[in-house]
């Protein structure tokens, strides 16, 4: 070997000794392992610590070894017995998180403090946020907001060690995703509040509770707070067993079964309503707890990362996410209803639909011609089946690309879509959120996608790159808008009016908007990035977080699809009820979305899903109507007799479950007959008898209650209430939590119990459990008062197969009105007041009616609504106009009269003795039901634009 060779073998020798030299100490010296002196871990070994009492700390893994559990730092041991599999044998010790450094701050709202990172392994190869800032705002006496963040900078004085990386950090420095929406701001601290806030320094923990009763609403004394790049865990004892929200999953019960260790993974996505807890379209961070005294609070999580939450039997909660920023609102209600009230003041509160979105709506996703639209209208008109909304699906398109329509196969569909407007009906059309790139022969110039690309309001494919994201649909490559640019809104509303010329629509049904993509990111995949691939995924459909959607560093004007991904749906809803608006200007229109989100009730309903034609769906239809309506989206309900086809029942079976069905739907606040593609039909009329004459009572008891149905969405709109509820909910103090369990049966507000029959009977009678709150009830139909004994208790009610049990709360008044084919004549119907007394010598009543044109655009904000308030006793009813402002906007429009009044529980005979506005009724008007105790007063003129006295005489009874 030469003496060039021995230098080259000594230079290479010596960029080896170098290497192995440098690398550990670059390691070593490189922060925050510079700075890391471990503390000794500290596990709960005594007698009185039990498996069930364990946070796991390596949820990545079923089941890690004792190894990798004492290098993450994380306590080990044994378990005794666990059949399922469930209990960590890794979990976390008592001393992982923050300590506080610094002292109490105050501000306007509240106060802040600063948090320095305890000593202790990082959980995932990644950067650790070793500053955060801990900040609490007292907004109202019943809201408290609460956020724990990255913080900047940190007073050098409050850090026992010399920061010698400040400089480094903010060249690195990168603000966390925190949610873009206006929630509310407040500009002072609240004095008096149903909360109270406490928090230990070493380790830092936070404790909420409430004062008047003492109850414990958040206590994260268990440990376990965890807050690194691309995963933030923090956990709460909880008080009780009682929780309900998480969404959105199907499952069979609407409280959650925490004892079996549950998690639960949010994150929208494109998946029927299958396997039970799965995460499906909609993301909803929230959930409800009702203490053992039976006051309720909630906790909504601003965040919309993927995320997870899991349930352990102690019982504590453990929250789950990928990114962003603890950011949490806590509502102290104290009762399940104002919690939702709170819920959506935060969140934005739902619109009121137009007065026809009531109506029954009626469709198919596959028409394949305007002929076979006029078949399923023509033979429910035949067969006397009121309908006021039909419902097209993409097939209408030409080759899928939005803002058209065939030509050619719907050859007449504007003179068709004309004539169903005519008459009364709306015409409701299909669209995704996504622009075909391609476009098939013969060539044609599109539009909307010119546009898109020339002002660059295009989703990309990175923050480094203008390429848009390309996805696969029906149209084939899809390019998706960014709805989050506000932009877009004014292209949306520019191509919508131009199709709304072509032919009239008073709504659009927005589908796969989760984003939907049939391939997992792109045809190539996804890029190895940490948005792509993060250190952990939560309990999901996959663990590929772009499984049937784009790759997560998509780019939207606000950010990252990472961030973005479950928010998309309500960015599509908002910018296409923001675009719809643009084009009727002055008239409301319905929107339906997949995708849902908190806030998405502002801007669209949801429809549930393609469900199946089961017993167990239409079981879980009634549970997810009655969580979206907790979660603030009250336009809810599901494809009546299910989206597909059941080919296992036999014809007499099918129409068993189709009547059971279309009864129970018949009062939620949306009902919906739709099919999917080579399904058969699902529509009443498509059956023919004998399911048309059982289920004719229903249908027209749903059209008759419309009017208290109307004042329903004006009090969620203007209140917040929810539309249907669990009985929970205006009853969670009974008997120690009994009603918590009650979801078999709803109301519909705070009026009407529903107790539908869910159970196959082979025909005939059902025998369906009936628990009937501690309060007065009457049966709806025959005004005949609940028995004493039996309230606070499950009865068993044979419900025929042409029936529904339906009872009606006493101290309630409710409006309805003559059913008619359509909500257009039923409108104008005369109305009748229903009046159930209250318990008691004195029994009293009360309900009202909200009233406008049916269709203008924020009727109550805009003064053009009549709103009237009904107050009874066993003697008198007085009628009081509160606000007459659709008086002045239309003082043509033809109001319905008031003809009847049917009265429930009144003990005495009035004889002869009624008077209305001070006139004596004839003899004939007055009918007094001696057995039922129900008083009918007929033939009634009252306007409804006028107050109004009704005094009742009494004659009494031997």
């Amino acid at each position: 070997m030469g003496r060039f060779g021995q230098v080259i073998i000594t230079v290479i020798g010596f960029f080896v000794f170098a290497l192995v030299l440098m690398v550990p100490l670059t390691i070593i010296g490189t922060r925050p392992y510079a700075m890391w002196q471990f503390e000794n871990v500290v596990c709960k070994e005594t007698e009185s610590f039990y498996e069930n009492d364990r946070i796991d700390c390596f949820p990545e893994y079923e089941k890690p070894t004792y190894r990798q559990c004492l290098m993450r730092g994380c306590c080990w041991r044994r378990v005794n017995w666990d059949k399922d599999q469930r209990i960590p044998e890794c979990y976390l010790p008592s001393n992982i998180g923050y300590r506080v450094i610094g002292e109490e701050q105050g501000t306007n709202l509240g106060f802040y403090v600063d948090l320095k990172r305890l000593d202790s392994p990082p959980f995932f190869d990644q950067p650790v946020m070793e500053f955060l800032r801990f900040q609490v705002e007292y907004q109202k006496e019943n809201r408290l907001h609460l956020k724990i963040f990255q913080y900047r900078y940190v007073e050098r004085q409050h850090l026992r060690v010399y920061y010698k990386y400040q400089e480094e950090e903010d060249h690195k420095w990168r603000h966390r995703f925190e949610i873009p929406l206006e929630y509310p701001r407040e500009e002072r601290m609240v004095g008096f509040r149903d909360y109270e806030v406490n928090y230990t320094r070493n380790p830092f923990t936070i404790k909420i509770t409430r004062p008047s009763s003492g109850g414990v609403l958040f206590d994260t004394g268990i440990g376990g707070f965890i807050f690194e790049e691309q995963f933030i865990q923090f956990s709460t004892l909880l008080q009780t067993t009682a929780i309900f929200g998480f969404g959105e999953h199907r499952h069979k019960r609407l409280r959650h079964w925490v004892l079996d260790w549950p998690t639960w993974g949010m994150w929208t996505t494109n998946a029927d309503p299958e396997e039970d807890s799965m995460n499906l379209h909609g993301q909803h961070p929230f959930y409800i707890g009702i203490e053992p005294g039976g006051d309720a609070h909630g906790v909504y999580f601003a965040n919309s990362n993927a995320q997870e939450v899991a349930i352990i039997p102690l019982p504590a909660l453990t929250w789950r996410t990928i990114g962003g920023i603890v950011d949490l609102y806590f509502y102290t209600g104290p009762s399940p209803e104002s919690v939702v009230a709170q819920h959506t003041e935060v969140t934005g509160r739902s619109s009121i639909p137009p007065y026809w979105a009531l109506g029954y709506h009626m469709g198919r996703e596959d028409f394949d011609s305007v002929a076979g639209m006029q078949e399923l209208v023509d033979r429910n008109l035949e067969a006397n089946v009121p309908f006021d909304v039909l419902y097209t699906g993409l097939e209408i398109t030409d080759s899928y690309r939005m803002f058209t329509y065939d030509e050619t196969q719907f050859d007449g569909l504007p003179e068709f879509a004309q004539m169903i407007n005519d008459t009364g009906r709306k015409l409701l059309i299909t669209m995704t959120p996504g622009v075909p790139k391609h476009v098939p022969e013969p060539k044609t110039y599109y539009h909307p996608l010119y546009y898109l690309e020339k002002y660059g309001l295009l989703v990309n494919i990175s923050n480094t790159t203008t390429r848009p994201v390309t996805v696969h649909d029906w149209a084939g490559e899809v390019v998706i808008p960014d709805y989050t640019n506000p932009l877009t809104r004014d292209w949306l509303a520019s191509y919508i009016s131009l199709l709304h010329d072509q032919f009239p629509f008073h709504g659009i049904i927005i589908t796969d908007n989760e984003p939907s993509n049939f391939v997992n990111g792109s045809k190539m995949g996804c890029q190895n990035r940490k948005l792509n691939f993060p250190p952990y995924v939560p309990k999901l459909q996959s663990k590929m977080l772009y499984q049937n959607t784009i790759c997560m560093e998509s780019r939207y004007s606000l950010g990252d699809h990472y961030d973005i991904h479950s928010l998309f749906g309500l960015y599509s809803s908002e910018a296409f009820y923001m675009a719809m608006t643009e084009v009727f200007h002055d008239q409301r229109t319905l929107l339906l979305s997949r995708a849902t989100a908190p806030g998405t009730g502002r801007y669209a309903g949801y429809w549930l899903g393609k469900n199946h034609f089961t017993w167990d769906d239409l079981r879980y239809s009634l549970i997810t109507m009655l969580e979206f309506n907790l979660f603030g989206v009250p336009m809810v309900g599901p494809n009546i007799c299910g989206y597909y086809d059941n080919d296992e029942l036999t014809p007499s079976e099918k129409v068993e479950l189709c009547t059971r069905w279309i009864q129970a739907s018949s009062l939620f606040p949306m009902a919906r007959f739709y099919r999917g593609k080579g399904q058969s039909d699902a529509d009443p009329a498509s059956w023919g008898e004998p399911l048309l004459g059982n289920v004719r009572k229903a249908i027209e008891t749903r059209y008759s209650l419309l009017p208290y149905i109307y004042t329903l969405f004006y009090h969620a709109h203007l209140d917040g209430f929810t539309v249907a509820r669990p009985i929970f909910n205006e009853f969670p103090y009974e008997d120690r939590g009994h009603t918590w369990d009650v979801d078999w049966e709803f109301l519909l507000g705070p009026a009407i119990l529903v107790a539908p029959a869910m159970e196959p009977t082979n025909g005939g009678s059902t025998p369906v459990s009936v628990y009937i709150p501690d309060d007065r009830f009457y049966n709806y139909h025959t005004g005949v008062q609940v028995p004493n004994g039996q309230k606070g208790t499950n009865i068993t009610v044979n419900i025929p197969i042409d029936d529904i049990s339906m009872h009606m709360r006493g101290g309630y008044i409710i409006p309805t009105q003559k059913p008619g084919n359509m909500t257009y004549h039923s409108r104008m119907n005369d109305m009748e007041l229903v009046v159930a007394l209250s318990e008691g010598d004195l029994g009293v009543a009360r309900g009202d009616l909200f009233w406008d044109d049916g269709e203008s655009f924020e009727p109550y904000k805009t003064e053009r609504d009549l709103l009237l308030e009904f107050f009874a006793d066993s003697n008198r009813i007085d009628i009081f106009v509160q606000r007459y402002n659709l008086l002045v906007y239309k003082p043509e429009i033809e109001l319905p009269i008031i003809s009847s009044i049917r009265f429930f529980g009144r003990r005495n005979d009035p004889g002869t003795r009624v008077t209305v506005d001070h006139d004596e009724l004839l003899p004939e008007q007055i009918n007094y039901d001696v057995n039922t105790r129900v008083l009918l007063l007929t033939g009634l003129t009252m306007d409804i634009k006028s107050d109004h006295v009704i005094e009742i005489g009494a004659t009494s009874l031997p």
